[in-house]
């Protein structure tokens, strides 16, 4: 069969057309893709600049290398090429589409964990179903409780479901303390012992030695808080989608 010769007298819309610029972007986006590959390679500020602008996808867990990689750098042996990393690539993931944004925040999440939740706070990452699969499935129950208060841009009935999801996963951690009766000839005692093996009366939810205060699920009083205000959060949230669902 015979192939059909497109018509070039024949009217083409708008939204097939591509731009010069898109074109010269895209040409660009494929050059930096193969220079970061490179450990050596940063990008210049205006090659940042560039990359942000035209929020150029597909370059992401690249960039991330390279902020982390600078993070972690001696700060008296930072270059400019680094510090401009640790600068710009928050505005990066505030640039790109957040789906993808939130795709490569959290892809590592070992590397650098205070550089984690610092982009999570910078660019407003906060996503319920990635730090359930953290909770659950990566065993960054500490790091994931550390951004619950980070809000994301909006929200719909469905960022509602994975916040309850998310809640219950927190709600339900496996005890890694115990609670012991110990019987003596003429006593009957309840202890509570923390994860960490400290003994405490049975009435104490937090351990009571001051460099530990673990309770039985292995979280301080400030991430119990934290888990706590983020319930309130998400009762208000609920409150507010069903007031609006009423009309």
């Amino acid at each position: 069969m015979q192939s059909e010769v497109p018509d070039s007298t024949r009217p083409v819309s708008p939204e097939n057309m591509i731009s010069a610029e898109r074109l010269n972007a895209e040409c660009l986006r494929r050059r930096y893709l193969s220079l970061l590959e490179k450990a050596e390679v940063f990008p210049s500020e205006a090659n940042w600049n560039f990359i942000i602008e035209n929020r150029m996808e597909g370059l992401g867990h690249l960039l991330l290398r390279k902020y982390y990689v600078s993070r972690l750098m001696p700060e008296d042996k930072r270059s400019i090429y680094h510090r401009q990393a640790i600068r710009l690539f928050p505005e990066y993931l505030k640039a790109v589409p957040r789906a993808y944004a939130v795709d490569v925040a959290y892809s590592d999440i070992q590397s650098d964990p205070d550089g984690f939740t610092e982009l999570i706070r910078q660019a407003s990452l906060f996503d319920a179903n990635s730090l359930r699969v953290m909770v659950e499935e990566r065993g960054a129950v500490e790091l994931a409780i550390s951004v619950l208060d980070v809000f994301q841009p909006e929200y719909n009935s469905a960022d509602a479901v994975a916040m309850r999801r998310l809640l219950g996963a927190l709600r339900s951690l496996p005890k890694l303390g115990r609670v012991e009766e110990r019987h003596g000839l003429f006593s009957h005692d309840i202890r509570y012992y923390c994860p960490a093996g400290h003994s405490n009366s049975s009435d104490e939810a937090f351990c009571t030695h001051a460099d530990c205060r673990l309770n039985i699920y292995g979280l301080t009083p400030e991430q119990a808080k934290a888990i706590d205000d983020f319930q309130e959060r998400l009762e208000a949230l609920e409150s507010l989608l069903r007031r609006r669902s009423q009309g």
